[in-house]
């Protein structure tokens, strides 16, 4: 993403991403199901009840593992093994409905 010119933050633990997701402006998140101490289950949870519209992107070993009750609340799941491709044009299509969403908030951008 860095490379598309879109800055990234990185965190190695559930904890650690809500942190970051509550000290700066993300657009989108892209989760791992399977996160040491919290996992992607609980973050999705918190980060849902903090920014009902933040688009969450979650990664999986496999999508059909992960409960539809976490699956409601997330865009998209994306198995690992897919191509990097299918999460890069998951996160361009997130972010367009972002800035349409922040352009309708305030027209004058």
């Amino acid at each position: 993403m860095e490379a598309k010119g879109y800055e990234t933050l990185t965190a190695t633990d559930g904890g650690t991403g809500i942190q970051l997701a509550a000290e700066h402006a993300v657009d989108v998140v892209v989760l791992d199901y399977q996160l040491p101490a919290i996992d992607g289950d609980e973050v999705t949870a918190i980060l849902r009840n903090r920014d009902p519209n933040l688009p969450i992107i979650l990664l999986a070993g496999s999508c059909e593992s992960v409960p539809e009750s976490v699956l409601r609340h997330v865009e998209a799941c994306i198995n690992k093994a897919e191509s990097p491709t299918v999460l890069l044009s998951q996160l361009v299509q997130c972010i367009g409905s972002v800035s349409q969403r922040k352009s309708k908030r305030n027209p004058s951008l």
